[in-house]
């Protein structure tokens, strides 16, 4: 398994680069464009999963850096995505854990954004997402439990958004985080109301649960978000309609109903896309 390129025939389908020569596979994963640069993962054989980038060219297609250089394990970057013209990233260099990385395509512009669980401990950052310039993403510091985060790209920037389940010891566990409109939307637990919908404006108390779909400490376990129209469509389950398709509005409505007829299957060819 090595990268291609096509235009759509036959003829304009071709082998970008054999990354790992011969029968062995670099496996790459991760493709995400950033100005017309192709980033992804993969693995030459030597120094292990690690960050690459590729002009569509077998000469232009190279490592960004060897970011964990101790053992040849590579550094598994995952979660790709840019804001700001830059790619963030989580990494594990072999000293600091896994934690949330940055790139702009060079050695030197490759670096870690903030250690949040100091040491060789991970923070995890998982669900990285872009929100008008803002990166938001769930990471565990080691003293909160995994909540939500936000960065700016810099240590001092990157802060704790909201501790949702400020028990201790306690992760609120934030999932699938879209952003759409200004607000961002993920599921979340805040040990009283089970995983429920909730959404974020980008502060503290900004940041709110959306409605509590299955009523009382049980779950509605949101998922399959999508941004379509004017809303954010997501499966979620509740005592009375069972598993059913939901969509919120942004404000001011801020309305939370059930999806039938048209909407519905749009939302089902959507979820395909994006499966």
């Amino acid at each position: 398994r090595e990268l291609w390129i096509t235009d759509g025939t036959a003829a304009g389908t071709l082998m970008v680069d054999d990354i790992d020569p011969g029968d062995a596979d670099s496996h790459p994963t991760e493709l995400t464009d950033l100005s017309g640069t192709l980033f992804f993962v993969a693995d030459d054989g030597v120094n292990g999963e690690e960050l690459w980038k590729s002009d569509g060219s077998a000469a232009g297609t190279v490592m960004v850096k060897n970011i964990d250089a101790t053992a040849g394990d590579g550094s598994s970057p995952k979660g790709l995505v840019t804001t700001n013209g830059r790619l963030y990233f989580s990494a594990n260099d072999g000293v600091h854990g896994r934690e949330t990385w940055e790139s702009d395509g060079t050695v030197a512009g490759t670096v870690l954004v903030a250690d949040l669980a100091p040491g060789a401990r991970s923070s995890s950052p998982e669900w990285l997402t872009d929100l008008e310039g803002m990166l938001y993403f769930a990471a565990d510091d080691g003293v909160n439990g995994q909540e939500l985060w936000k960065s700016d790209g810099t240590q001092a920037g990157t802060v704790l958004l909201a501790d949702i389940d400020p028990s201790p010891n306690a992760d609120s566990f934030p999932t699938r985080l879209v952003g759409y409109d200004g607000v961002l939307y993920f599921a979340a637990h805040d040990g009283v109301h089970g995983e429920e919908l909730w959404k974020s404006y980008g502060t503290a108390n900004g940041t709110a649960l959306v409605e509590d779909v299955n009523a009382g400490a049980a779950s509605s376990e949101p998922q399959e978000m999508v941004k379509m129209g004017n809303a954010v469509y997501f499966a979620a389950r509740s005592q009375n309609y069972g598993t059913e398709v939901w969509d919120s509005l942004p404000e001011p409505s801020g309305l939370l109903g059930l999806v039938s007829g048209a909407a519905l299957l749009a939302w089902l060819r959507k979820r395909r896309q994006q499966s």
